[in-house]
């Protein structure tokens, strides 16, 4: 099994995950914010070259989260999800699991929301400055937090594939395996 997983947005955080790696394969890739077309036309062609060149066959996706603050951004995250799918049914993948913020962060930093002590306009960066903290005490050096929130949902995925990677206590590292 070889999982990849998505954070979706104008920079798309990637991480990828296979039986033997000790740690993650992960990073960011630029796909645009200004021009719809050329955002998922360059997102299409590095998530297909991403699917073949590493024998990917499990995609998870974080699933959109649309507000107020963030209703602009909608069309561009829905138009990445359905690349998405489009590309996983072209090769023949089972289509990409979507997983909810609140959900893989609880299991990745043991909150699905930064506290009520946290002032509100802080809070989505205390959430990210967490993900990239638990990124780094795993020795995973993360440069983005686009990257960071990717490894969350891999770890979350692969605890949900695979049970022996969620034992509680742990957050989703197994007691006998160095990742």
């Amino acid at each position: 099994m070889h999982i990849l997983s998505l954070d979706l947005s104008g920079s798309v955080g990637f991480a990828r995950w296979k039986p033997g790696m000790a740690l993650p394969a992960s990073g960011s890739v630029s796909v645009g914010r200004d021009c719809a077309g050329m955002c998922f036309a360059t997102f299409r062609d590095w998530l297909s070259d991403n699917l073949m060149g590493n024998q990917i066959d499990h995609l998870v996706i974080e699933a959109a989260f649309i507000s107020e603050k963030t209703a602009s951004s909608a069309p561009r995250l829905f138009g990445l999800a359905a690349v998405c799918d489009e590309l996983a049914y072209r090769r023949g993948i089972r289509p990409p699991q979507r997983v909810a913020p609140t959900a893989w962060r609880r299991f990745f930093i043991g909150q699905a929301m930064a506290p009520k002590s946290v002032a509100q306009k802080h809070r989505r960066a205390w959430l990210k400055n967490e993900c990239v903290s638990r990124c780094r005490n795993l020795g995973i050096d993360v440069k983005s937090d686009d990257e960071a929130d990717a490894v969350g949902v891999l770890f979350f995925e692969r605890a949900r594939l695979l049970p022996q990677y969620g034992v509680e206590g742990d957050l989703g590292l197994r007691m006998d395996a160095p990742f």
